[in-house]
Order: structure tokens, then C-alpha cells, then sequence
């Protein structure tokens, strides 16, 4: 019998085997360049997490199809966690229309601040304006001054 935590402990062995394969200590860390790499092929913007995200549904697809197979328990739990990983590290929040526009700005309809405090970013207020700064008002008033757009700029 396979139980959860055996099928963990099989999923952090993959892991680190991948980091002896690709010389990394933090293990294989290929998503981010299959990110940019899918962008500049399709012209669609994707983060690191969802790229893991779709690798982790890839799996989950791949558990249904045909006899029990191990390998797609084990592989979905690694790419759910670096899933997890790569959103832990992002300081904007997985939000359902946090996918930017052509300009590379998400936008914004006021509530709590998406990003860390100490993380700078660009704004697009309703007025039309954009600026770059670290302390903005992120709530919606109904003024010129409300960020209607932002982006990470570091």
C-alpha cells in the first residue's frame, strides 16, 4: 500500500535527484525561463506559478488516463510545491485578473495592497498618471489619485 506521506517522500527524492541532474542545490529551477520562453513563442504572459500550476494539472490529467502509475502522484505533489514555492516568492497576490495588460500593468480595483511594503512599484492612477514609488494609497475613493493599474518594478 502507497500512503500519502510515502508518495511525499517519493515526490522530495525526485526532487533531489533533479538537483544532482542539473547541478543546482536548490534542485532543478527550469520554470521561470519556460515561462519567458512560452511568452516570447505564444505572445501569452504566464507567472512561474502557474507554469507549475499547469505542470501539476498536466499530472493530475495523466492520473486519470490508464493504470494506477505512481510517477504521476509523485511528480504533481514536487510541481504542486513549487508551485507554492514560486508564489511564496512573488510579492504580488494570485488574484483571478492579476494577468497584465500589454503594457504589463495588472489592474487594480482598490481593497488591501497586493504587494509587500518594501516592494516598488509602478502605478497607474485614474487620472491617467503613472508613477513609481513604494507607498501608495491602494483603497478606492472614487478620485483621480485611485491606482487603477499596477506592476512590480522592484
Amino acid at each position: 500500500m502507497t500512503t500519502a506521506h510515502e508518495i511525499l517522500q517519493a515526490a522530495a527524492g525526485h526532487m533531489n535527484d533533479r538537483a544532482a541532474t542539473y547541478d543546482k542545490p536548490a534542485g532543478e529551477r527550469s520554470m521561470g525561463a519556460t515561462v519567458r520562453a512560452f511568452e516570447a513563442v505564444t505572445g501569452i504572459k504566464i507567472t512561474e506559478t502557474q507554469g507549475w500550476l499547469f505542470m501539476a494539472v498536466l499530472k493530475a490529467v495523466r492520473s486519470q488516463q490508464g493504470a494506477y502509475r505512481a510517477d504521476s502522484f509523485e511528480d504533481g505533489a514536487a510541481y504542486f510545491a513549487l508551485a507554492g514555492e514560486a508564489a511564496a516568492a512573488q510579492p504580488v497576490l494570485q488574484q483571478a485578473d492579476a494577468m497584465p495588460d500589454g503594457d504589463g500593468l495588472i489592474p487594480w480595483h482598490g481593497g488591501e495592497c497586493p504587494v509587500a511594503g518594501s516592494v516598488r512599484v509602478g502605478v497607474r492612477l485614474r487620472c491617467g498618471q503613472e508613477g513609481f514609488s513604494r507607498n501608495f494609497r491602494w483603497d478606492h475613493r472614487g478620485i483621480n489619485g485611485d491606482i487603477v493599474a499596477y506592476k512590480v518594478v522592484g
